[in-house]
């Protein structure tokens, strides 16, 4: 991170990407479409089914990144309201 591009730029962008109903929509019909291939597949294939969950685990962990810049956001704003806590 450089000197001009603080945690507050962080925070704003992430709220305004996660805000975005386009990005909303996405990762909604992505989880909605991996999970019905997912529950498609046949018993004995096991490797398509390991990859579908894997990039349904991977959907999860860019969300989870998003919220957790967020919640960094969150903790910044107390930090500089009580800077002695």
């Amino acid at each position: 991170m450089t000197d001009t591009y603080t945690t507050f730029d962080r925070i704003h962008e992430a709220r305004q990407i996660t805000k975005n109903p386009l990005y909303k929509e996405a990762f909604e019909e992505l989880k909605k479409q991996l999970t019905l291939e997912w529950g498609q597949t046949l018993p004995e294939d096991i490797e398509t089914r390991e990859s579908l969950y894997m990039s349904l685990k991977l959907v999860d962990r860019i969300n989870a990144h998003f919220e957790s810049v967020l919640e960094e956001g969150k903790m910044e704003q107390v930090r500089s309201k009580h800077p002695h806590i």
